[in-house]
């Protein structure tokens, strides 16, 4: 007694098909990506646009003043009040 196959399904298995990358799907999805990290890098510098110029307006009305002690090293001492309301309480206290 012989075994033979006479066509049997194994043939007829169904395998996956593989295809090549689609070109609209990775334009679509680098596109996203791209505009995602340019996005996050953008908020990133208006983010640090908004400290600078804070910094700067704090300067300007005195609040915060910059002492240089050592060349090329600038420190910073915050006074908790305006200058303005310091000499207001100064003249205050002395009369």
């Amino acid at each position: 007694m012989k075994w033979s196959c006479n066509g049997m399904a194994a043939h007829k298995i169904a395998h996956a098909t593989l295809k090549g990358p689609s070109v609209v799907k990775e334009i679509l999805i680098g596109l996203s990506l791209g505009l995602m990290a340019g996005g996050l890098w953008k908020m990133h510098h208006w983010n640090e646009q908004r400290k600078t110029r804070s910094f700067y307006d704090m300067l300007e009305k005195g609040t915060i003043s910059m002492n240089l002690y050592l060349p090329y090293i600038s420190v910073i001492s915050v006074n908790l009040e305006p200058l303005a309301l310091v000499e207001k309480k100064e003249e205050a206290g002395r009369g």
